[in-house]
């Protein structure tokens, strides 16, 4: 049948969600109305350059008729950037190149299911002489299996900006897998006329991880996902055209060998909806039925002819030149020497305790391994993924060599080991004055191995000199850092509350996209295990609005909000850790914590002596002599000692009754002859307490 060959654009950009697991489920939306819109609104200028390019793409094949090399393969060199965090969505080498395997059956026709193709298509399925081979050079003329390993919290975000390590998209069709996507999609692609100039670092394909490959966490039925991007990726909409709605209105493709249809997302073979009795291409790779099994010739026509065309560079992408650059050209073989990488089952344990180190080596498979493990039994280990027991506690660099017939690489990580005892008893605050003391008491764990991360700042506190912070300006939404506190005896503690004090911004004053995420966690068992206790998250955690420049807090008590939360009797145990973690919302500002406290009373939340009668110390560090000031909401009987960490009363410094206002005290206690280190002050005001760290030098 004859139709205007008219390519119409399906949208700025496509999602694809396939239901192939339940057909029985509602096809989830591309939502690409609103995204078309709302980009044609921004640049309208890329709606004209699409219909420009289908304009040259029809006169490409109306000039080539009869006269183009019906031989003619085109070859694309293809990466696969494995966004990861060392779950299922490691997929393994087999699953990628079980998916190259599936790609060439396809676009070749020569996929086994095409004899399954009703007779009403037999004579249009056509094979788009494109094929596709895993680079085995990288940009820099490495070598490479054409498999990209990366690690990042991208692999649950699964948008544009999780589209990392990009290749030259002239050289290369880039695919990145993922854990998750936005919107609940299975992958998308855009349109070459749509990531031109500017907009080139969005263009390849997102698609999740099980919708690769036919094995592995991934099956038959999801392994034609792909198949359907990439036809995007080369121009193709979907057969239903521009609506993007499956199911809703008949619609025309602009491609001549494909009748109008409405959209399937069920495989039914005797659709006719559209044209009386005319029945649909259900089974093509560009619907959302899960019985795909062809394309058309005019499909391949319009694949090849965006191949032939410089938009977006397609048409360098199965050059010699590039063949030879990227390794895939007929004849050239190498074998990679392998990259290190290994992934232990716990980075925090008790002293005694075992940990898993195994290995994620990846590009060259690993002939060897050679593991130095100080402190562990075995110390030493040619195992590929060896079980070392750790007798001694401390913090331990881990060293993995992985090596084959072309070479070795190696990899160092971190973990710590936790005694028995602990330093630190009931009583426990932390104002990060002590640079030193915290450097030896801290985690501090960078997941991602970027720039945001927690550190000390040195210009922002609530009071004293530090507060600790999470460099989030130049963060990225799902970002995740943590910090652990040092192991404190909370064994016998009737109540145990945890409090501190926060100071947050955003970089933006839309709510809807406050997102970031502050979340604790207690563990009784030196980090293996971890239950969570509170969270806080948008408008709860980020208190001080909106900037546009790097947040820094001042001192103000407006601008510090404290949080208290009572942890349950099971955290009345011998050796308990704290973990802050902190997640990057979409428009992050950096964020800040200081004076964390643990102790039987909800220090500054419900005590009135809290929130009104501030104790404060100065200076902080002193020499035993320093000045105490507070304030008391009512005329109060008031006891101030000295208690060190195990909740020992060391010195009583006074005990009288006082009036309501301020107050200060004049305190000298260096001829009590304490040694150097960290005590509280502890000041009693009728049922009311308060804890304040003092460091003496």
């Amino acid at each position: 049948m004859n139709k205007n060959v008219t390519l119409l654009l399906v949208s700025l950009f496509t999602m694809v969600g396939l239901p192939f697991t339940s057909f029985s489920q509602e096809i989830k939306p591309c939502g690409t109305t609103e995204m078309q819109l709302s980009i044609w609104e921004q640049y309208p200028e890329l709606w004209q350059a699409q219909q420009e390019y289908d304009q040259k793409i029809r006169e490409q094949i109306a000039a080539s008729a009869g006269t183009r090399d019906e031989d003619q393969v085109y070859i694309i060199p293809i990466v696969f950037h494995v966004i990861h965090n060392y779950g299922p969505e490691y997929i393994s080498d087999e699953q990628i190149i079980d998916q190259v395997r599936i790609l060439n059956e396809d676009f070749r026709k020569l996929n086994p299911d095409t004899a399954a193709i009703v007779n009403a298509f037999l004579g249009v399925a056509g094979d788009a002489r494109i094929e596709f081979r895993l680079a085995k050079k990288t940009p820099g003329g490495g070598c490479t299996n054409g498999i990209d390993r990366i690690k990042s919290h991208e692999t649950f975000q699964g948008n544009d900006g999780s589209k990392l390590s990009q290749w030259p998209r002239n050289m290369y069709l880039n695919v990145w897998t993922v854990n998750k996507m936005q919107n609940g999609v299975a992958g998308y692609a855009y349109y070459p006329s749509s990531v031109q100039g500017f907009l080139a670092p969005y263009d390849g394909i997102m698609i999740l991880s099980d919708y690769i490959g036919s094995i592995g966490t991934s099956n038959t039925f999801t392994s034609r996902a792909l198949t359907h991007e990439i036809g995007h990726y080369l121009n193709l909409p979907h057969t239903w055209g521009s609506t993007n709605q499956p199911g809703v209105e008949c619609g025309d493709d602009g491609v001549f060998d494909t009748p109008l249809t409405e959209g399937w997302t069920s495989c039914n073979l005797n659709g006719a909806t559209c044209t009386p009795g005319v029945i649909e291409n259900v089974q093509n790779f560009m619907e959302y039925a899960y019985c795909s099994k062809m394309y058309t010739h005019g499909q391949g026509e319009i694949m090849r002819g965006i191949l032939n065309n410089p938009v977006s560079d397609r048409d360098n992408l199965w050059s010699e030149s590039n063949l030879i650059a990227t390794g895939t050209n007929d004849g050239f073989e190498a074998v990679c020497a392998p990259r290190a990488d290994f992934n232990p089952n716990f980075y925090n344990i008790c002293q005694g305790a075992d940990i898993k180190f195994n290995n994620y080596s990846w590009s060259g498979e690993a002939t060897s391994w050679s593991w130095d493990i100080p402190g562990g039994t075995p110390a030493t280990s040619t195992e590929e993924s060896p079980l070392v027991i750790f007798n001694e506690p401390g913090k331990y660099t881990i060293t993995l060599t992985a090596t084959n017939a072309s070479g070795s690489n190696s990899i160092s990580k971190d973990i710590y080991v936790s005694p028995p005892t602990t330093d630190y008893m009931h009583y426990y605050s932390e104002g990060f004055e002590d640079v030193e003391l915290f450097n030896k008491d801290w985690i501090i764990r960078n997941v991602d191995e970027n720039e945001s991360e927690w550190s000390l700042a040195t210009t922002a506190s609530f009071q004293g000199n530090h507060s600790i912070r999470i460099d989030n300006y130049y963060g990225d939404q799902g970002d995740i850092d943590y910090m652990i506190s040092p192991a404190i005896d909370l064994s016998g503690m009737p109540e145990i509350n945890l409090s501190f004090r926060y100071a947050g911004a955003s970089g933006t004053s839309n709510v809807n996209n406050i997102n970031d995420i502050l979340k604790v966690y207690t563990s009784i068992n030196c980090g293996e295990s971890w239950f969570l206790r509170n969270v806080r998250d948008g408008l709860d955690l980020i208190n001080n609005g909106a900037w546009g420049t790097y947040y820094t807090p001042g001192g103000s008590a407006n601008t510090w909000d404290v949080a208290t939360i009572s942890l349950p009797a099971t955290v009345a145990a011998p050796n308990v850790r704290i973990k802050f973690e902190f997640t990057g919302g979409s428009y992050g500002n950096n964020f800040y914590i200081d004076d964390i406290t643990i102790s039987e009373y909800a220090v500054g939340i419900q005590s009135p002596l809290a929130t009104s009668a501030t104790l404060n110390i100065y200076p902080n560090p002193n020499n035993g002599d320093f000045l105490l000031t507070y304030n008391l909401p009512e005329k109060s009987n008031v006891r101030v000692s000295v208690i060190d960490l195990t909740g020992r009363e060391i010195v009583e410094i006074s005990e009288k009754a006082q009036t309501a206002g301020d107050h200060q005290q004049e305190i000298a206690i260096a001829g009590n002859q304490l040694s150097a280190g960290i005590y509280m002050v502890k000041l009693q005001a009728n049922n009311q307490v308060y804890v304040k760290k003092l460091v003496i030098e």
